[in-house]
């Protein structure tokens, strides 16, 4: 009822659901958590927006639903099949989703809403004003290669550990895919138009993959080379995503 109020005083039209936990070797630690925080929590979102009158969501979801796919690249006839408590809570809460969207059409009233897959979001804001690096206890515990390179360089951490050296890549490491932070905002605001009745996006890679060892070493000398944040307010398409630069 809170959040129900919350959104109505506010006459909140729209809504952007990034809440969540994040971290897929914390949910095989701690999944009940991930069900809560994730599944639950989306549902309860979903059903004050019903009270409150607000038909628009654009749900924050991710590709770890997809699990471990044979084929590439991942598109929307590509199954769901999470191997892990993150990417199935995920799921859950898409299919709440959609199964609240379908009673909202069999009763002829409106609702749409936009699910977003994608893999890890990265880098910062353009301006500086707020940066990459993430001090929570989770990310200490369960940090991404680039949350780790960060932790080196400011001597957060004492060494970087790469896990995975056999995998079927140039350098052996695990290959990751990651979404500039300033497109992926780019994308929700291109969302703000009602979408009808329901659609997934799974946002595509336009740069090749590659290892985390390559990763850490395109980070490193980035972070040597321009230490300090980018004052320009209209940065170049290189300084944009220079996160994409350090695929891993």
């Amino acid at each position: 009822h809170k959040m129900a109020a919350l959104l109505t005083r506010n006459q909140i039209e729209m809504v952007v659901h990034f809440s969540g936990n994040a971290y897929v070797g914390e949910s095989m630690v701690y999944p009940e958590d991930y069900y809560q925080n994730i599944t639950a929590s989306t549902v309860s979102l979903v059903r004050a927006m019903n009270r409150a009158g607000v038909h628009r969501l654009i749900f924050s979801s991710s590709c770890a639903t997809f699990g471990s796919p044979t084929t590439f690249p991942i598109t929307e006839t590509t199954p769901q099949r999470p191997t892990n408590p993150y990417g199935q809570a995920k799921l859950q809460a898409e299919q709440a989703i959609v199964a609240f969207l379908q009673s909202r059409e069999r009763q002829h009233a409106p609702f749409s809403a936009a699910l977003l897959r994608y893999f890890n979001v990265v880098g910062a804001d353009p301006r500086g004003r707020i940066g990459p690096h993430l001090i929570h206890k989770a990310n200490a515990r369960f940090p991404r290669i680039l949350d780790a390179v960060y932790d080196v360089a400011l001597g957060v951490r004492k060494e970087l550990t790469v896990t995975g050296d056999s995998f079927a890549t140039k350098d052996g490491s695990a290959q990751r895919d990651y979404i500039h932070v300033t497109d992926l905002v780019e994308v929700c605001i291109s969302l703000h138009l009602p979408v009808s009745p329901c659609i997934s996006l799974d946002l595509p890679r336009d740069r090749p993959r590659r290892g985390a060892r390559h990763a850490a070493r395109t980070l490193t000398l980035t972070l040597t080379l321009n230490p300090n944040p980018n004052p320009n307010p209209n940065p170049c398409p290189g300084a944009r995503h220079a996160a994409g630069r350090a695929q891993g």
